[in-house]
């Protein structure tokens, strides 16, 4: 916006109420015509933008000399509110305002402006902005010199240290912005945006000679898995021999069941010792489908044939993998900023492992008549993991949001930096551990059982997709896309997509941009 337009409006009794493309308002060239200054309105009012007071949907007025561009011998304490970070401070006191007792934040002097201008020192102002009613705010102020003259080489600077948003301009209000800079700060959280200027659904911001810039995105978050697969219970100890001549029955196998499907998982029962030789113990089984191999009984030999253990049960499998987030997508745009596009999650869970099978069980005792001591159960197999989520998206950095703002810029940059890596795709779920078999029973040197076998432990749970890459903008909006004239436009780097499971799982990369619409 030229010195001229900022000047535009009425003159009368020594007032300027300005404002700025308004339908049935005709602009006079004050070159032409310098007593009449300004705008008449269809209806012969004198403003025709509102109530003049500030608040939402009005304006805020500016008498002559109080346009710090064309003021060369400084501001007097009439022209508005004054600011300043290192000489200021927030205590509402009588004075406080004027160029001696400047408040000391942005936010205290918008709240104490009641429709008047608010006047900026130029240094930075480490705070985040927002903008609820009408404002005018000027920049490039000297406020080592007395009368605040205009500086234009000492750009206000609004440069919040927090993640987020360093300027949002909310509930259908308008802002005019004269040589501040906005910067915001590199987003830390996992996810988050960098967004310099939000400008929300109807409103009107101008911005005039301003510097903005976002800073990076954070990469999207990679979700760990909680818990594991339920474990398999463990096989029951064998029971002693060597009382009686009645035969003692081998330890009971663990059993679990095991989603979905319901699926059985149990490990063999131990073999039964016996005055004879000594039974086998019996199979574990994974569903429909055989275990551990089966620990062998104690028989007569010369010498003594020994019993064998249970076999341990197989491991599960792993599940299927989720697949990367695709450019399909470019992700959110809304009230609460940018949300990015997460990988989708693993397609299944791990299979449960095998049950082991049961210990053989031992054959009659030294003195001929008592039944020798019965094998361990085997240990049941583990459930599988369930499956890992998907990938986070990328945060953004988006120079400037608009909701269906009116936008009118003069003499503007606007710089992202670099979008957010995408998540990696998390992890599935750890299966669930095999359950320990059972220990033989008690017998003599002679009688031995033997244990029970190890259950297999589950498969992990598939692994999620790698999230999309956060996008490097620096004009996103939504509606009708604004006009750019006389505004220069340098986007960043597009965020990587975040791994996951082979090329499928891979996260695609988000788009480096001027513009772009949502």
């Amino acid at each position: 916006m030229s010195a001229r337009s900022e000047r535009l409006g009425w003159m009368l009794g020594g007032v300027i109420v300005v404002g700025a493309g308004v339908a049935g308002c005709w602009p006079f060239d004050y070159a032409s015509d310098p007593v009449l200054i300004g705008q008449v309105c269809e209806d012969g009012t004198l403003d025709c933008f509102g109530t003049g007071t500030g608040g939402a949907g009005g304006t805020t007025t500016v008498t002559p000399g109080c346009i710090p561009s064309e003021n060369d011998s400084g501001l007097d304490d009439t022209c508005g509110v004054f600011v300043s970070a290192s000489l200021g401070q927030d205590v509402d006191e009588e004075g406080r305002g004027s160029k001696g007792k400047p408040w000391a934040t942005i936010a205290a002097a918008l709240g104490a402006a009641t429709g008047k201008p608010v006047y900026l020192c130029g240094e930075t102002f480490a705070e985040t902005v927002e903008i609820k009613a009408g404002a005018r705010v000027y920049g490039a102020l000297d406020c080592t010199a007395a009368e605040w003259p205009y500086a234009a080489a000492k750009r206000t600077v609004i440069a919040p240290t927090v993640e987020g948003m360093a300027l949002r301009v909310t509930s259908k209000a308008k802002l005019e912005l004269y040589d501040v800079n906005v910067t915001s700060a590199d987003a830390t959280t996992a996810g988050a945006s960098s967004i310099a200027v939000f400008a929300e659904v109807d409103t009107d911001v101008m911005l005039t000679r301003c510097d903005v810039e976002a800073k990076s995105g954070a990469e999207g978050e990679s979700p760990a898995p909680e818990g594991t697969g339920t474990p398999g219970p463990i096989g029951e100890n064998g029971a002693a021999g060597c009382i009686n001549n009645q035969s003692v029955a081998g330890g009971n196998g663990g059993a679990n069941v095991c989603e979905p499907g319901a699926v059985k998982v149990s490990g063999g029962s131990g073999g039964t010792g016996t005055i004879g030789d000594g039974s086998d113990g019996s199979a574990g089984k994974n569903g429909a489908m055989p275990g551990g191999a089966l620990g062998t009984g104690q028989v007569d030999g010369a010498p003594v044939v020994p019993c064998t253990d249970g076999g341990e049960g197989a491991a599960g499998v792993a599940g299927d993998p989720g697949a990367g987030a695709t450019d399909a997508e470019l992700g959110t745009l809304d009230a609460s900023g940018f949300g990015g596009v997460a990988g989708s999650d693993g397609m299944t869970s791990g299979t449960p492992g095998a049950g082991a099978g049961g210990g053989g069980g031992a054959k009659g005792c030294a003195n001929l008549i008592s039944a020798g001591p019965s094998g361990g159960g085997g240990g049941a197999g583990g459930c599988g993991g369930a499956p890992g989520k998907g990938g986070m998206g990328g945060g953004a950095s988006i120079g400037l949001v608009s909701l269906g703002a009116k936008l009118t810029f003069a003499t503007v940059t606007i710089t992202a930096g670099a979008g957010g890596k995408g998540g990696a795709g998390g992890v599935g779920q750890p299966g669930g551990a095999g359950g320990d078999g059972g220990s033989p029973g008690a017998g003599d040197g002679t009688a031995i059982a033997c244990s029970g076998g190890k259950g297999g432990a589950g498969g992990p749970g598939g692994r999620g997709g790698g999230g999309r890459g956060g996008p490097s903008i620096g004009v996103a909006h939504t509606g009708t896309a604004p006009s750019l004239k006389d505004v220069t436009i340098t986007p960043g780097k597009a965020g990587e997509g975040g791994e996951g499971d082979g090329a499928a799982g891979q996260g695609k990369p988000g788009v480096s941009k001027p513009v772009q619409a949502f």
